[in-house]
């Protein structure tokens, strides 16, 4: 940080999270199913939150739950088209002298559609994340480029 306005960024968030899955897959020639869950438990740490901050504040992020599944339609032994349907809740975190109201729970519903290539153990797949409904979150899509190598 030099100056108000003239900072870098950092590349992270800041904290440490652990991170349980589990996740279930049928196949079924030519479509799989799949359905998931997820849980985030972050562990807390301490940063700026403002440029113009002068010590950083202890904070941890809420824990996260994610759900979801997909139907996925296989084109040949390669391509694949995938959709899903997501729900994520976000926990109310912590922040040292956090103004009343400041922090909040956040959630929402998403649609993924997916398009996948396989050659070999490589994937590569494009996705778009729209958010259909949700509290204190984002509303823009998310744009994905995956590359797998699968063992």
């Amino acid at each position: 940080i030099k100056e108000n306005y003239d900072f870098v960024l950092p590349t992270g968030y800041g904290e440490f999270v652990v991170d349980a899955w589990l996740k279930l897959r049928k196949i079924i020639y030519p479509f799989s199913y799949a359905v998931y869950a997820r849980y985030s438990h972050s562990l807390g740490g301490r940063k700026l939150f403002q440029a113009s901050d002068t010590e950083e504040r202890d904070f941890r992020s809420g824990s996260r739950i994610d759900v979801g599944g997909s139907i996925n339609f296989l084109l040949n032994d390669w391509i694949a088209l995938a959709n899903e349907l997501n729900y994520y809740y976000s926990g109310e975190g912590t922040r040292e002298n956090a103004v009343e109201g400041e922090l909040s729970t956040s959630w929402a519903v998403s649609y993924e559609p997916r398009l996948i290539f396989q050659i070999r153990q490589f994937r590569v797949g494009e996705a778009v994340r729209i958010p259909l409904k949700g509290k204190s979150t984002g509303s823009d899509p998310l744009f994905v480029i995956l590359v797998q190598y699968v063992f």
